[in-house]
């Protein structure tokens, strides 16, 4: 009987140790996350547009979906590589799936998304190493401050605003005590979002239940309007995030870009994809 095994490059991942907060990279195995070249980078479609990612994240518990990962990359919440070399071999397969990526998608004009963490300027300038033709623009989008969305929340709550949540509308049919009880929880997220992120607004500061309420968190920088329209305009864009969650960012992202410029054609880069 003739036995047969799967090469190992169908197989590479990771591991990690939940108490000593390490992440290493394995080849032999892609149980939580799949960094194999052979099966990235994935694709999606997000209003229309190829979303493609280069790790694959798999389904698994809240502390799993490749999450570990990402955040030994963003070096938060106390994670780490357990090694230089494990690290060295994570950004080997990111490399190696970015020149797959290339080579059927040119990658020029390139916009990241602005993050609190500066993995996604990283991940951008990598990519420039590897790409002579990447043209890096930083300055297309900003992040919405707290003040932003107050002013949505309850200066327009009882008048149309287009594309706009607003308090009146998310508690509508509410109880008063619920109403209350809402306002509470949403005002504590604010808060929280000014005290520890600059007054950044960001959905990671949000619980589940308000969570499903935003959609926005981005905003076109305005200073910078007229000379970004001339490089984008006509032209294929790529945009750039290190992750793909619910997708809310990507969508906001994508529809800011489609409703304020003319780009050629758009097509997105992220990290890791939803977890599949």
């Amino acid at each position: 009987m003739l036995e047969f095994t799967l090469p190992s490059f169908l197989n590479e991942g990771i591991d990690f140790n939940e108490e000593t907060k390490e992440v290493s990279y394995n080849p032999y195995h892609q149980e939580v996350v799949d960094t194999s070249e052979i099966s990235n980078p994935t694709f999606e479609r997000i209003l229309n547009v190829e979303v493609f990612s280069i790790f694959k994240r798999r389904q698994g518990s809240e502390s799993q979906n490749g999450n570990p990962l990402l955040f030994a990359m963003k070096k938060e919440r106390g994670w780490k590589f357990k090694s230089r070399i494990d690290e060295a071999q994570v950004y080997d397969q990111f490399d190696k799936i970015v020149r797959k990526f290339a080579k059927a998608h040119p990658i020029g004009l390139t916009i990241i998304i602005p993050s609190s963490n500066p993995l996604n300027m990283v991940l951008a300038k990598r990519i420039k190493s590897l790409v002579s033709d990447c043209e890096i623009i930083t300055n297309v989008f900003e992040k919405l401050t707290v003040d932003d969305i107050e002013w949505d929340l309850y200066e327009t709550s009882y008048r149309e605003h287009y594309n706009s949540v607003s308090f009146y509308t998310m508690t509508e049919g509410m109880s008063k005590e619920k109403k209350k009880k809402f306002k509470e929880s949403l005002d504590k997220c604010l808060g929280q979002m000014r005290t520890k992120n600059d007054g950044i607004f960001t959905f990671h500061y949000l619980t589940p239940e308000l969570r499903k309420h935003f959609d926005k968190s981005l905003k076109i920088e305005e200073p910078t309007f007229a000379e970004n329209a001339e490089r984008i305009n006509g032209h294929d864009i790529l945009i750039i995030d290190d992750n793909v969650s619910k997708g809310k960012t990507m969508i906001n992202a994508i529809s800011l870009i489609q409703n304020t410029f003319l780009p050629k054609s758009i097509k997105a880069l992220t990290l890791f994809s939803k977890a599949k």
